[in-house]
């Protein structure tokens, strides 16, 4: 009896082959083509409105909205809003899942700094819910500081027209940026 070698899935199976690729990420601001984009495929869709009303903001100059772009696709993104007299806020930090531990939110937190130190902030401020350990971490380890504890609440309307509302028990966090 003749041994066949492995064909087919049997083959395939046994195919093991570790690659390191670069992996080029471009920080630039939002376009209104990304807007569909930033639901990731359904999984963030009730954000749409959000997303839509930021983005007019954006254009406004109110609040900056910035996207992790790979290949024409955003796989992050961050808001900075540069109303406040006194400081910076920046929120809406998220990475996809598959991008995570990559850089890509250091990054998107050091375009944050970048753009409050331009518009004349000496300090950006951001929230982060007290059960997020992951994301407290990485912010502490840039230098941000935790400086108050509180109860945040607010509402959107999410994608089929229903309103939520959201009570987030955080920690509001602040760095001091340097002209």
């Amino acid at each position: 009896m003749a041994l066949r070698s492995l064909r087919g899935k049997a083959f395939a199976d046994t195919v093991r082959e570790h690659v390191d690729l670069p992996l080029h990420v471009l920080v630039r601001a939002v376009r209104s083509d990304d807007l569909p984009k930033l639901e990731w495929f359904g999984s963030l869709a009730h954000w749409r409105d959000v997303n839509r009303r930021t983005f007019n903001d954006h254009q406004a100059g109110l609040r900056l909205m910035f996207v992790a772009d790979v290949q024409n696709f955003p796989v992050g993104q961050v808001v900075i809003d540069v109303t406040s007299h006194e400081y910076s806020y920046l929120y809406a930090l998220r990475v996809m899942e598959p991008f995570r531990g990559l850089g890509i939110g250091t990054e998107l937190i050091k375009t944050g700094e970048h753009v409050a130190r331009s518009h004349g902030f000496r300090q950006i401020q951001l929230a982060v819910e007290k059960s997020n350990t992951a994301a407290r971490k990485l912010y502490e380890r840039i230098g941000f500081e935790i400086f108050t504890q509180r109860v945040d609440v607010w509402s959107y309307i999410d994608h089929l027209g229903q309103t939520h509302w959201v009570h987030e028990d955080v920690y509001g966090m602040r760095k001091l940026i340097h002209a």
